[in-house]
Order: structure tokens, then C-alpha cells, then sequence
């Protein structure tokens, strides 16, 4: 594959997202369209176009291969989370942006962005390969990046005066203000609870492990309902795209500019994670799909829920937005030039 071809397969992705900055800055669709929008796409046609793409029959060399992609996520996943905390101890940043930094630096736009990559470049078995890489993502997502965004420093209980007698201490301990804060306590544990649940039943691991069974099993989809989800998959690509741009939209660009640690971050996601990984899996022998797809996967900018997890636990939004656009951006120059040096 030459590189104008790979670039004109990935630019037509760009020209999507151009679209939907476009219709969200001209007031066509508003935020709670786009929010709803970006529902429907995980939770209906991303689902779709993973079980679509693992109709394959069955064998043991991709299953084989399968299984070295996943160890492969594994072992990348926590090479990024250890370096997410070297960066951010070194970078000096504390509270929310610290938070979105470390996001930023641990997950790619793999959902919004990766799966329609993959299927633009490489059809279906593309896809095939990284739902199966991205299974530590989603699982470390829906944990680990909530714990991230989350994290904040906060006392379970009151302090005690020095001057305070047992009896004191034990009426401040009775008292409404005390009472209220144990029962956000008791609520904060049950979202937790309700979290962790929601790392099992997530659509993708959902659709991944639907797929998975349906390839070791050699089950066919049947006819009609293939060519729904077939349709379904396919609107993926543009309505992800549309919900980047029109996410892209809100983000003053001019400011995007001067926050000097985006420059850090697109050169660590977007150029050096790549070619480390480029260059641990060459050594390894590894080619073809076990090559290519992890590397792009890694290849690809922030992830777009960043700035909507920044918003949900109240970390900095703005620098997650700024984040995902600058990120976003340079990608429109280093995933062609990258693709190219995979498929060339």
C-alpha cells in the first residue's frame, strides 16, 4: 500500500471530523444531540461492527495469534501506566490537570477513533484484532481511568481539635453535618460498586466476548441479521467522526496553543510510545496484523473521554478538551506517515 493511499483512507476520516466541528460551530446539532449520538455508537454500532468483524472460521493459527495480542495489550498497558506516573511526578502538575495529564497519557481514542482506523486500512480483521487488544483498555478504562479522573484528596471524617474532649468529639460525630457527609460515603461506595459492575457488562467487552465465542464455536450469523449489524457497523465510522469534530468545536483554538505540556503529550503518544512498540515487536519477530495493530492502536490521540470523565468527577475539562483537539490534530499528520511505514 503506497503512501497516498493510506493517507487519502485516513484523511477522509479528517475530512469527517471537519464536518462535525463544522455542523457543531454552525448550530446544526447542539451537545445533547452529540452526547446522545455518542450513546448510540458504543452502545449499538461499535457493538455491531465488533461481532460483525469475528465472523471468521475458525483456527487455531488466529487463535494462536489472538492470544498474543491480548498478553501483548497486557504488557503495553502497564508499561503506560507505569510511565503515566513517572511523567506527571516529573511534569510537576498537581490536582485535575495532573489527573488529565496521566488519562491522556495511558488511553487512546481507540473506541471513537482506533476502530474506524482499523477498518478503513485493513477491512474486518482488522477490527477483529484490536477488539481483542483493546480488551485490557476497556477493562482498565472503566477501573483505573475512573480512579484517575477521581482521584482527589478528601478526609472520610472530621478532624479533632486538640482542645476537643471524647465527649465533644463524640456529639461533632452525632451531629447533621457529620451524618450528611457518612451518607455521600455510603453513596460514593455504592457508585463505586455500581462502576466495577460496569466494567463487565461494557459494550465492547460485551460485543468482543459475544464475537470471540462465535468464532471458537464456528456459529454463522444468519443471513438477515448479518446484513443489519453489516449496516449498523458501518455507521460507525462517520458518526464517530462527526462526534469528535463537534466535541472538537467547543475548544478555543487560539488557547490550545499555549499550553506548552500538549507539545509533551503529542510527542509521546503520537511519535516515541509507537516506535518503542514498533520496536519491541520487531524484535520479537512479530509482523502482519501482530505488528501493525498494536502500533496503531498506540498511535492514536487522547481519548475523547477524558474530557468527558474530567467533567462527571469535576476534574479540568478545559485542559482535557485542549488535550483531545491538540492530540487530535497533530494525528492528522503522524498516523498517515506511521500507516505508511507499517504497510510500505
Amino acid at each position: 500500500m503506497d503512501f497516498f493511499t493510506t493517507f487519502y483512507q485516513i484523511l477522509s476520516l479528517f475530512i469527517l471530523i471537519a464536518v462535525g466541528w463544522g455542523i457543531s460551530r454552525m448550530q446544526v446539532v447542539d451537545q445533547k444531540f452529540i452526547k446522545t449520538l455518542s450513546g448510540f455508537v458504543i452502545k449499538v454500532t461499535l457493538p455491531a461492527m465488533i461481532i460483525k468483524s469475528m465472523q471468521f472460521d475458525f483456527s487455531v493459527e488466529i487463535l494462536m495469534e489472538s492470544g498474543f495480542m491480548f498478553v501483548v495489550g497486557i504488557i503495553m498497558y502497564t508499561l503506560m501506566i507505569v510511565l503515566s506516573f513517572g511523567v506527571v511526578k516529573f511534569s510537576g502538575y498537581t490536582g485535575g490537570k495532573a489527573n488529565v495529564l496521566q488519562f491522556m497519557i495511558i488511553f487512546g481514542n481507540v473506541g471513537y477513533m482506533g476502530y474506524p482506523v482499523m477498518a478503513s486500512i485493513f477491512g474486518d480483521e482488522g477490527v477483529f484484532y484490536t477488539a481483542l487488544f483493546n480488551i485490557p483498555f476497556n477493562f482498565l478504562m472503566m477501573s483505573l481511568g475512573i480512579y484517575i479522573m477521581n482521584r482527589k484528596e478528601r478526609e472520610d471524617f472530621p478532624e479533632a481539635e486538640e482542645s476537643q474532649s471524647p465527649e465533644e468529639i463524640a456529639q461533632s460525630m452525632e451531629s447533621s453535618e457529620f451524618i450528611s457527609k457518612d451518607v455521600r460515603i455510603r453513596k460514593e461506595k455504592s457508585k463505586r460498586r455500581n462502576e466495577r459492575l460496569k466494567v463487565l457488562i461494557n459494550p465492547g467487552i460485551v460485543a468482543t466476548f459475544t464475537g470471540f465465542m462465535l468464532f471458537i464455536l464456528s456459529i454463522e450469523i444468519p443471513g438477515p441479521l448479518f446484513r443489519a449489524m453489516d449496516t449498523l457497523g458501518e455507521a460507525t465510522t462517520p458518526l464517530a467522526m462527526i462526534i469528535i469534530g463537534a466535541n472538537l468545536s467547543r475548544v478555543s483554538i487560539a488557547s490550545v496553543f499555549k499550553e506548552k505540556a500538549l507539545y509533551g503529550i503529542s510527542l509521546l503518544r503520537l511519535i516515541l510510545i509507537p516506535a518503542f512498540l514498533y520496536g519491541l515487536l520487531t524484535l520479537m519477530g512479530a509482523e502482519g496484523f501482530l505488528l501493525t495493530v498494536p502500533v496503531l492502536v498506540f498511535s492514536m490521540p487522547a481519548a475523547a473521554n477524558a474530557v468527558v470523565f474530567a467533567v462527571m468527577y469535576e476534574g479540568d475539562a478545559d485542559f482535557a478538551a485542549k488535550g483531545v483537539f491538540f492530540t487530535t490534530l497533530c494525528s492528522a499528520v503522524t498516523l498517515p506517515i506511521i500507516a505508511y511505514i507499517l504497510l510500505g
